[in-house]
């Protein structure tokens, strides 16, 4: 499946969602929401999963109505991926009529709690520390990291294109084959400059440890993870507004053996492993074919291995 029909569906999904619980309980929607659903509902997606999206939907509606008193007095936003202060992963965001809110993030076919790219780490301050008292380690990852790009580009130059469907028929994008070894070696050494700059800031500063955690996790209140997988409407709701915050992490840079993946010669994984008991693995992988002037546009696609005794409680409706 491609990345631009993913994302359809998922939109697609966020607009049947929002429209079945506008219908049902006659909230309101924002002014954004509105603007939402009017570019969705043209998103084109198959009558069969349409259909099993609808009946998820209806399923979705019964588990709001027993957390929230709504009516035509309550207010449906639909939240944007990126926004100013934004901390939280949140989709659609519900206030009812007593002022209570209640938020989720939906997710369609996939189960990622993040898309953070790791390039960003250190200027995005995933740690929430202080960028003058911290700058000896903000710069060094910088530096590292663009060597890192220009050692690479020596390979793949500006323009090229090194990913797409090349291996076997396969409709999946991967490195071209002939730049598999330096990939693998340039994900890797990056990988090791996001441990080093992580555990630099996390040391000692448990802080920072529970801001690295709130990056991840969306850190919000009365937040939920709604999943729909596959083509049946079944649901897991997972309860992830009370989790136990970790005080340490350790971070490992592995690769994980499968036979059944052409491209696993070169794939690595970045894994958290906090002290609540959650582990969060983040595979990294390129988001465009071709090489930019700033370098390959990679992100992770980050997702809990394990929740450990971190609070989370799920239920399948």
């Amino acid at each position: 499946m491609t990345k631009s029909k993913e994302n359809d569906q998922g939109r697609y999904f966020e607009y049947l969602v929002s429209k079945k619980i506008q219908n049902k309980y006659k909230v309101s929607l924002t002014k954004r929401a509105q603007k939402d659903q009017s570019r969705d509902c043209r998103k084109k997606v198959a009558s069969k999963k349409i259909r099993s999206m609808e009946l998820a939907s209806e399923k979705i509606c019964n588990w709001l109505s027993e957390n929230l008193d709504l009516d035509e007095d309550s207010t449906l936003d639909r939240l944007p991926d990126r926004e100013f202060d934004k901390q939280t992963h949140e989709d659609i965001s519900i206030v009812d009529k007593n002022n209570k809110t209640l938020s989720f993030s939906l997710k369609h076919n996939h189960d990622a709690i993040f898309h953070g790219r790791v390039g960003s780490v250190a200027k995005s301050n995933w740690l929430k520390i202080d960028k003058e008292k911290n700058k000896k380690i903000i710069n060094t990852f910088e530096v590292n990291k663009n060597k890192l790009i220009t050692n690479l580009q020596k390979t793949i130059p500006v323009g090229t294109v090194f990913a797409g469907a090349f291996f076997e028929g396969t409709k999946r994008k991967g490195i071209k084959k002939e730049y598999w070894q330096v990939w693998k070696d340039f994900v890797k050494d990056l990988h090791d400059e996001v441990i080093n700059f992580l555990l630099d800031g996390t040391t000692n500063n448990e802080g920072a440890v529970k801001n690295l955690f709130d990056t991840i996790t969306g850190g919000g209140k009365d937040q939920y993870r709604v999943l729909k997988k596959g083509n049946s409407n079944r649901i897991i709701i997972q309860t992830i507004k009370d989790l136990k915050i970790p005080g340490k992490v350790k971070i490992k840079n592995i690769q994980i053996p499968n036979d059944k993946s052409p491209f696993n010669f070169y794939v690595w994984h970045l894994v958290l492993e906090f002290d609540n008991g959650m582990i969060i693995d983040g595979r990294l992988k390129q988001d465009k074919i071709i090489m930019l002037r700033t370098g390959p546009v990679i992100k992770s696609d980050w997702k809990v291995t394990c929740w450990g005794e971190s609070g989370m409680h799920e239920q399948i409706i």
